[in-house]
């Protein structure tokens, strides 16, 4: 179904906010339902825009799937920026995927990519 209720997302153009928990390649083919990716986050102002159309922590786009501990956005876009909290990526149990918002509003974690979050698309 292509309809966004299905995934209770909301449109803050150019994003669509998602509040369904999915897994991160589950979110990634949310998105790409509505001819979308996940977010990429290219400098600092735009990782606090989309920081702060959130209210937990949601998947974005930056994984280290195809390499270990070289993270790249999923959309290809060059990696201009990051936004990592203390300690942060650490691949703590194979953690590949990134979510936001994790300890402070914009700070990235690393994440088990079969964890399920809402996501943000665009």
């Amino acid at each position: 179904d292509e309809n966004q209720e299905c995934y209770g997302c909301v449109t803050s153009a150019p994003y669509l906010i998602c509040s369904d928990e999915l897994t991160w390649a589950a979110a990634a083919d949310a998105c790409a339902v509505f001819g979308l990716h996940l977010v990429t986050i290219n400098d600092a102002a735009e990782n606090s825009l989309v920081a702060s159309f959130l209210s937990g922590t949601t998947w974005i786009g930056f994984n280290d799937l195809g390499s270990e501990g070289t993270f790249a956005w999923q959309d290809g876009s060059p990696v201009t920026f990051t936004s990592w909290s203390s300690g942060e990526p650490n691949d703590s149990n194979g953690e590949d995927c990134t979510h936001t918002n994790w300890s402070s509003p914009g700070l990235w974690n690393d994440l088990d990519c079969g964890s399920t979050e809402p996501f943000v698309c665009e």
